[in-house]
């Protein structure tokens, strides 16, 4: 506890103060505080439950669950994928077409099944691609295709503020009605 290092630090005149002017109240257990170390501790836990793995280009993990409150606009690609390439363009106009406050309120999430990381990194970089990137290793053997069923890319999904899959084949960045998908679930409650 915090009077004992006091304690330790101080000596022992100063720590017998603090103690018994402050020892019952720093002693006491917060109901608040123990509830939000186990809504924590719950939710830690949810994270490592994640059937897949998305790693970030910092390295480090992505969880879905850390996106909820925002509508994810989820693209399955591969650097060697022509097609996946073509609406990279497409994409960046469909953002275009969202005002600032919508933008805060949608993730853009760029999913690779490359084989390997460093041809997802340069794919990233040669393309200009703007959004959250993440990668799944082991190619069309990754955890993510076989968790949402991948079986050819592109390959897009809509999630809802609430974390939940609304549309799990929705239309491409350059398919007429996909700003209008994307914007009803914006502004739903």
């Amino acid at each position: 506890t915090i009077v004992k290092r006091v304690h330790n630090s101080l000596g022992k005149g100063y720590s017998e103060l603090v103690a018994e002017k402050c020892g019952e109240w720093m002693n006491q257990e917060d109901p608040e505080l123990e509830a939000a170390m186990a809504k924590k501790s719950k939710d830690k836990q949810k994270k490592n439950d994640q059937p897949f793995t998305l790693i970030g280009e910092d390295g480090e993990k992505i969880f879905l669950s850390d996106l909820k409150g925002k509508v994810v606009y989820m693209d399955f690609w591969a650097s060697w994928c022509g097609p996946c390439r073509a609406q990279f363009p497409k994409a960046v106009l469909l953002k275009e077409r969202f005002s600032a406050k919508e933008l805060k309120e949608i993730v853009f999430l760029y999913i690779s099944i490359d084989n390997s990381e460093a041809a997802w990194k340069k794919a990233v970089e040669s393309n200009h691609l703007k959004g959250m990137q993440a990668f799944s290793p082991g190619g069309w053997n990754s955890s993510v295709t076989s968790y949402f069923k991948i079986h050819s890319i592109p390959r897009y999904m809509l999630i809802n503020k609430k974390g939940e899959i609304v549309e799990p084949n929705a239309k491409r960045p350059g398919s007429e009605g996909i700003f209008e998908d994307i914007l009803k679930l914006v502004h739903q409650k």
